[in-house]
């Protein structure tokens, strides 16, 4: 149970329900092919640590571009100071303000992709026509908003921090967070 700063233990709170756990799978991957190799193949030492911790927020809606994290918030109350037992209450049992059940997550900008609608129709019902459809350069932005690109856009870009050339040694190009943000370093890889 969480409990709120100089709140008396008999009172109710509000608290994040916790749904899970939440576990960080650590496998060996060959750096050129990013597929999973022997464990035998990689130094031992710089294997990261288990991660292993309670869940209170889902995961993000979104990996880049702006998503949502949902939790669920209650008020609960725990009948004696001894007990490890916690009840949930009605919200109106609990002050106010009640936490927000919904964080916004992995705010910065997704890649430019191409965007390909359906075909429209056919210019002849029969002897050889013509379909048509307009392809898009567009790029969701870190506020949720999409940037349609000139069709001169050639994919050069500019990385956005100064970290990139560590990114790159780093080899972590290949997430959507590195590869919006450090295009142009990232663009080889």
């Amino acid at each position: 149970m969480i409990s709120a700063r100089g709140s008396h233990p008999l009172r109710p709170l509000w608290s994040p329900l916790i749904p899970g756990v939440q576990e960080a799978v650590v496998i060996c991957l060959n750096k050129q092919t990013r597929e999973a190799a022997d464990q035998s193949l990689c130094v031992s030492s710089r294997r990261p640590p288990q991660l292993l911790q309670d869940c209170e927020w889902s995961s993000c809606s979104a990996t880049c571009g702006v998503g949502l994290m949902t939790r669920t918030v209650a008020c609960t109350h725990r009948p004696s100071r001894d007990s490890n037992r916690t009840e949930v209450l009605r919200d109106e049992d609990c002050q106010n303000p009640k936490p927000s059940p919904v964080q916004a997550c992995n705010r910065f900008d997704c890649p430019p992709m191409w965007d390909t609608p359906d075909w429209g129709q056919c210019s002849q019902s029969c002897g050889g026509g013509v379909q048509r459809r307009q392809i898009l350069c567009k790029q969701r932005l870190a506020d949720g908003s999409i940037l349609e690109l000139p069709d001169t856009f050639s994919g050069e870009c500019r990385d956005s921090t100064r970290y990139c050339e560590k990114v790159r040694q780093l080899e972590l190009c290949p997430l959507p967070q590195f590869k919006s943000r450090c295009c142009h370093s990232c663009r080889n890889t």
